[in-house]
């Protein structure tokens, strides 16, 4: 009667699958029989990630769901011995016991197991735990489902094959002297994923040691050191986890809140003072807050230029060159300060969006000041800054009784300096400066109308033309192209 009740089941199932075979797409497997999906939930594997492992012990569960009278598997798991070293399975589903795990080779474990007496039901819960050293590393290593050199099988008690949805994981390190560091770490809870498409700072890529923070407020819920330039047709992504109550202290972000991005330059130790961000496949993955289960893209453009800038009660003296920006405002004097460029003095401002200059602000003769908007930079803090700049406008500078010019300017390389003097005979000292404040050259003119200067070996950018004979100096710009 038995052998009569199994064949009417896989007859039965066999009917169902003739049937419906335009509805269900579960391959076959060399004649075994198979339990077609849409009879029941497909059993799923899942192993979870564990973010932001320091060295020593961590463990990972693996979940299992929607099992039913499970009675036998085999399955391979790979992983990266570089970055650590298996110590055991812990914690099998009840029911399931003397498993037998092989390691053929590095990075490999083989697993194998058949009931004695009955098939287990597993409807879900935590199917085992691997274990591992974590060697301190910040890289990335994955826990992932192979099928060599053992294949994937699991089946019922029966004989019948199962066709599980696996789901690999990974164990992601992160160095105790990084410069951002996570108030969480293993495995996230309700976990909201960040991609980074594009990252910048002072418009340059983001390289290899640079991090990346994602913060609630002055929380770091989530960081990532790049090992490589941000690529964007793979870019990486950021795992954050939502605060535990149950747990003591802030373990994560709190939904709703936003998400506030930072940039820290490992060549210079500098965090970034703005960091500025966008959708680039808005309105898809846009998510300003903090949102569980969901996924934001977001491109990152880091500053060291602070977003406003106020200059006030401030001299500059002769000889001096000062470089003031900001991403987006610039303000000078006003409400009874004043702001003074002395003879000899100079002053450049670069602007994302606009410079106010109110009462008060004063540039004496000999003295030297130009203004100019960039909405997307350069600014002082690059010492390569391009002539034409795309939506610059210019503010007037102020130049009295010169005693000299230059042209051709903009250049693209070699320049005259012509004297306007009668008087060729004292010593004309000629300074050229970058930006930055930088000598580039020096050099004594006697008796020469003209002179001809080079740039040809400098970067493309804004420089300043310094002249000074007897008590007398002057400023002037020179833009190489």
């Amino acid at each position: 009667m038995k052998r009569i009740i199994l064949f009417a089941t896989f007859f039965i199932f066999g009917f169902a699958l003739m049937v419906q075979k335009d509805l269900y797409s579960n391959p076959k497997q060399d004649g075994k029989k198979i339990i077609p999906a849409g009879l029941m939930d497909s059993p799923v594997l899942t192993i979870p990630g564990f973010y932001y492992a320091v060295a020593g012990a961590v463990s990972i569960p693996v979940h299992a769901a929607n099992f039913i009278n499970l009675g036998a598997f085999q399955f391979t798991l790979e992983f990266n011995p570089a970055l650590m070293t298996y110590t055991g399975c812990t914690n099998w589903y009840p029911g399931i016991t003397d498993v037998m795990i092989g390691t053929t080779s590095p990075g490999k474990l083989t697993f194998i197991w058949a009931a004695s007496t009955q098939g287990v039901n597993i409807p879900g819960g935590t199917f085992f735990n691997i274990n591992f050293i974590w060697s301190g590393s910040s890289g990335t290593s994955p826990i992932a489902w192979k099928d060599s050199p053992t294949p994937r099988e699991f089946s019922d008690y029966n004989g019948l094959i199962l066709s599980p949805m696996y789901s690999d994981g990974s164990v992601s390190g992160i160095l105790p002297e990084s410069h951002f560091i996570p108030v969480w770490s293993g495995i996230a809870t309700s976990p909201m994923a960040i991609g980074i498409k594009q990252a910048t700072y002072n418009l340059a890529d983001l390289s290899a040691g640079d991090e990346i923070g994602i913060f609630d407020g002055n929380i770091c819920v989530g960081a990532y050191k790049l090992e490589a330039p941000v690529n964007p047709d793979n870019p990486p992504f950021i795992t954050v986890s939502k605060d535990d109550p149950g747990m003591p202290g802030i373990t994560g972000y709190t939904e709703g809140h936003t998400i506030v991005y930072k940039i820290w330059q490992q060549s210079t130790s500098l965090e970034a003072v703005t960091v500025m961000h966008s959708f680039p496949y808005a309105p898809l993955f846009m998510f300003e807050t903090f949102t569980p289960n969901e996924t934001a893209v977001v491109n990152l453009a880091g500053t060291s230029v602070p977003a406003t800038r106020t200059l006030q009660n401030i001299t500059v003296p002769g000889e001096q060159i000062n470089c003031y920006n900001a991403s987006q405002l610039i303000t000078v004097a006003g409400s009874g300060t004043t702001f003074l460029v002395e003879n000899s003095g100079s002053v450049t401002m670069i602007a994302g969006q606009n410079i106010l200059y109110l009462p008060g602000t004063t540039v004496q003769s000999g003295g030297y000041m130009w203004g100019y908007i960039a909405p997307n930079g350069p600014y002082c803090a690059n010492p390569s800054m391009p002539a034409v700049i795309a939506g610059k406008s210019e503010l007037p500078v102020i130049v009295e009784n010169s005693s000299f010019e230059v042209y051709p300017n903009p250049t693209n390389g070699k320049f005259i300096l012509e004297l306007k003097m009668e008087n060729l005979l004292e010593t004309i000292n000629v300074t050229i400066y970058g930006i930055q404040g930088e000598k580039m050259h020096s050099i004594k003119l006697i008796g020469e109308r003209k002179h001809e200067f080079s740039l040809a070996d400098r970067p493309d950018g804004v420089y300043l033309i310094r002249l000074h004979v007897g008590s007398k100096t002057e400023n002037k710009k020179m833009i190489k192209y």
